[in-house]
């Protein structure tokens, strides 16, 4: 009997060795380097494109935090896996671009690289811009890369329309200097273009702050066209605040006849003037200043001009300090002056005689602006009645030849 258990035990040793032999063979070094090479590229039925992305992904990361410029992911065995993985069939534009949009940095750069090596005509500027600026360091150069190499098209433009202040780092200006290069070199003109016309006077004033830190030679010109753009670009956002824009309007609202349009005629040859000069409608009330002054208004629109609405109780409003009227009567000035094609509406002129003046300071709104009606800067249509009229030409004398 002792003998028998003898020899079960001896059996069940040599059955254990050899499993443990088997195992250390599958585990082997070679063999193991061999597997991870193999499904770098073509992952097993078990393991998705998805999970060797992320495995290649997590094998460089810390070299990329570590490597001196974007261009050295290029040249990394892995970084090269996870591009020809993502430029196989089995991924389409529209999951580069999404991939592009996760949280990862190496797959949104590997993303990005194997669209640059597509040939095909999906739709990459819109994708990439409105994301670029949420994107870390080096998916914001790969980003730039991939446009160069796809976008035909002037791109110059659209690119700096996107760029804000969190450009002026060293390294963003960097890549953007290098972006610049690449477009010259392909014959593109340093030029705005069209992209100026949707931002705002607030993203102008960012994109100015990015180019004052380039290369001069790269922005002098871009910096000239943008001052250009901002003499007569109109800061709709910041006359809301004040008071309103007029809005597209029914044509069958008001009802044209041959007396009113000659009335407006005039004064629209009178408001494009090269010097224009601003203009008073005084008649009682129901003779037609309101219809006169949404006739013009709806001619002039259709030439870019900007219809403004706001009298005097507008622009004093929330104006609780001496000092602020004058602030907020200058802000707006700027805004309307200059190249700037804005015709400010004012209801009831003849308030601004009384709007600001108090007993610390008899200067009112009136005062204010009369300077710049003078001169020609701002472009005014004002309403009042003829008893109005008649004490406000006592008042300020001046009126009669400052405005028509």
């Amino acid at each position: 009997m002792d003998v028998i258990i003898v020899f079960i035990f001896l059996v069940l040793i040599v059955i254990v060795a050899h499993r443990f032999a088997r195992r250390s063979e599958d585990i082997s070094p070679e063999r193991s380097a061999e597997s991870r090479d193999d499904s770098a590229v073509a992952p097993n039925q078990e393991q998705s494109g998805g999970d060797v992305l992320h495995e290649l992904a997590a094998k460089i990361e810390d070299y990329a935090k570590k490597s001196a410029y974007p261009t050295d992911l290029l040249n990394h065995p892995e970084f090269q896996k996870g591009v020809v993985l993502l430029s196989s069939a089995n991924y389409s534009a529209e999951d580069l671009l999404k991939y592009y949009s996760g949280f990862n940095f190496v797959i949104n750069c590997m993303a990005l690289e194997a669209l640059a090596q597509r040939n095909d005509d999906s739709d990459l500027l819109t994708p990439i811009l409105s994301e670029i600026n949420n994107k870390a360091y080096y998916t914001i150069f790969f980003a730039l890369r991939t446009l160069n190499a796809r976008i035909s098209e002037p791109l110059i433009g659209p690119v700096l329309a996107t760029v804000n202040e969190f450009w002026t780092e060293a390294i963003l200006q960097r890549f953007l200097h290098d972006f610049l290069q690449w477009r010259l070199e392909k014959g593109e003109k340093l030029t705005f273009g069209d992209a100026l016309k949707n931002i705002s006077m607030e993203a102008a004033n960012e994109i100015e702050v990015v180019l004052k830190e380039v290369d001069g030679k790269l922005a002098g010109s871009l910096l000239k066209e943008l001052a250009e753009w901002e003499q007569a670009a109109v800061d709709v956002e910041f006359l809301k605040s004040v008071g309103r824009i007029w809005e597209d309007e029914p044509d069958e609202k008001w009802i044209e006849h041959a007396q009113l349009t000659s009335f407006v005629q005039n004064l629209e040859r009178a408001l494009n003037d090269e010097r224009p000069r601003s203009v008073l409608l005084v008649g009682e009330s129901g003779v037609g200043k309101t219809a006169i002054a949404h006739v013009l208004s709806a001619r002039l629109k259709k030439s870019g001009w900007v219809i403004f609405e706001a009298g005097g109780s507008d622009v004093l409003a929330g104006q609780m300090y001496i000092g602020q009227l004058e602030e907020r009567v200058q802000s707006l000035m700027q805004k309307i002056s200059g190249q700037r094609k804005v015709l400010w509406v004012v209801p009831k002129f003849h308030e601004l005689m009384f709007a600001g003046s108090h007993k610390y300071s008899p200067i009112s709104m009136l005062d204010m602006i009369l300077p710049y009606i003078e001169r020609g800067e701002i472009t005014l249509l004002g309403e009042t009645q003829p008893a109005a009229f008649e004490r406000l030409i006592q008042s300020a004398p001046r009126i009669r030849t400052g405005i028509e």
